[in-house]
């Protein structure tokens, strides 16, 4: 880890929102009518941090399901915006964690591969871009999603932020990679996925608490 952090970027599905269980319920609901059961935790794994596009043709591939991925796609998007607009929560912890960061006068970013089209969803129910003063990114505004780099690097730029001051809160194995194929520190936060499947990441945390005496400590 650097000594000194300038930047915290976030991940959004599974680290400021609680919703990783709704993808699980979303998934499953979108598969149940393609005459799928219950995904498999290797699939979950591939598919956590893939934008809309890829993960729809993750799953139509790996289950040889032959049709249109974009029209699968907002199928799954419909499912979804449903999903956030009813049963959306933050995770615990962060606000708190928020407005701790903000204390200390650190930039903060969203880096996330959840549909752009979610974001007024949110923002209407939450607040949510107006906490981070409109620095939300989705991987739709680069060319390509995680794991590769893109997205973390955009997020840098756009806050004016060294990729080697930048912390990265993820909780799945392709945001990692991304990350720290960005240059950047990333705490794997083991809220979706255990600890096995963090090993990419430089420390793992379960709660929001636990990284603030991390943040303490630099």
């Amino acid at each position: 880890m650097k000594p000194k952090i300038k930047a915290i970027i976030f991940d959004a599905d599974g680290v400021i929102f609680d919703s990783e269980k709704l993808w699980d319920s979303g998934d499953a609901e979108f598969m149940t009518k393609r005459g799928i059961g219950k995904i498999t935790n290797q699939i979950k794994a591939q598919l956590a941090g893939t934008s809309l596009l890829d993960g729809t043709s993750l799953l139509l591939n790996s289950y040889g399901i032959n049709e249109e991925v974009e029209k699968a796609a907002q199928e799954r998007l419909m499912i979804m915006e449903k999903k956030y607009s009813t049963e959306i929560e933050y995770m615990k912890g962060f606000k708190p964690f928020l407005n701790f960061v903000k204390e200390r006068n650190l930039k903060t970013a969203v880096a996330t591969s959840m549909s752009s089209n979610l974001f007024p969803i949110l923002d209407d129910k939450m607040n949510f871009l107006q906490l981070f003063d409109g620095n939300v990114f989705s991987v739709s505004e680069v060319e390509n999603a995680k794991p590769a780099p893109d997205i973390y690097l955009y997020a840098a730029k756009k806050i004016a932020a060294d990729p080697s001051d930048c912390l990265v809160i993820e909780d799945a194995p392709n945001g990692i990679k991304a990350a720290k194929a960005a240059g950047m520190s990333c705490i794997g936060f083991a809220t979706t996925f255990s600890p096995e499947f963090l090993t990419d990441a430089d420390w793992v945390a379960h709660s929001f608490s636990e990284i603030s005496d991390f943040i303490e400590k630099k």
